[in-house]
């Protein structure tokens, strides 16, 4: 079979096209799973409590597949064993109040759970987790996207993402910024990104957490009132036209392509790749 140079070029421009016409896990959203659509098509799950397990709990949230996971609550996490996560799940760590949510204790598995968002949340396993065990392990993953994630403490490697610099001071800088959980950033942040900027004269590595303090406060804040507990606050669902006592409208395809829910938490975090 025969193709001309004018037909590959037609096929390889239909492809692009194919691509760009897809909807982004988020504004901005870059990379190969930036086209993941996490619990778009499914259901909200709340994290009601700072439990490590059972109902309103984060490990019960994304335990089932098909859910975009928003938190009532914010604070420290204690967990004794590791956190499995299901497919197609959109873990939605901006929404949490106060300080945001960490998770401590132990570590997070992601394998297997394919076309996962996971954005803003905190992981520190520390020296009670798993023995030879990673703080993040990703195994016959694929179509994922973390967008500032912090993980630490891992007690055989973290979860890293290595990639180019054109110019390093300018990455260190950009790093210090935004990389992380940075909406609101713990004690353990700080000190990674003074130690950063530091460029190599302070900072030590660790066998146990406690001699830097710890996982430290995490301040657990007020949810937003939401009356029809769709995982949109009532205020937000007046400014945008929406009903707040109508929890269907949550799950409608609205402004850029992206449910009603999904444009609220992005709207938390407006600015992040300019």
């Amino acid at each position: 079979m025969k193709f001309s140079i004018q037909s590959l070029l037609g096929a390889s421009a239909l492809l692009a096209s194919a691509a760009d016409a897809q909807q982004l896990a988020f504004p901005g959203a870059e990379g190969f799973g930036r086209f993941a659509t996490g619990g778009r098509t499914g259901s909200v799950y709340k994290v009601t409590n700072l439990n490590d397990s059972g109902a309103g709990s984060l490990r019960d949230a994304v335990s089932k597949p098909n859910r975009i996971v928003v938190f009532d609550v914010g604070g420290v996490i204690d967990i004794d064993t590791r956190i499995v996560v299901s497919a197609n799940v959109y873990i939605a760590g901006q929404t949490a109040p106060g300080d945001g949510i960490t998770v401590y204790g132990n570590g997070f598995s992601w394998s297997n759970a394919h076309n996962a968002i996971t954005r803003y949340i905190r992981i520190r396993m520390g020296r009670g987790g798993d023995s030879g065990k990673d703080a993040v392990t990703i195994a016959e993953g694929r179509n994922m996207i973390f967008d500032h994630v912090s993980v630490s403490w891992g007690r055989d490697e973290n979860f890293s993402v290595s990639g180019s610099a054109v110019n390093i001071t300018e990455s260190i800088e950009h790093v210090a910024a935004r990389a992380g959980a940075s909406l609101r950033r713990d004690a353990v942040d700080k000190l990674l990104v003074s130690e950063l900027r530091s460029y190599g004269k302070s900072g030590k590595l660790i066998s146990d957490e406690a001699e830097i303090g710890g996982v430290g406060e995490v301040a657990g804040g007020t949810a937003p009132v939401d009356t029809d507990g769709d995982g949109i606050p009532d205020a937000w669902e007046r400014a945008n036209g929406l009903n707040p006592n109508d929890a269907k409208d949550a799950f409608a395809i609205g402004a850029g392509g992206w449910t009603n829910l999904e444009n609220y938490v992005n709207s938390l975090v407006p600015g992040t790749y300019a």
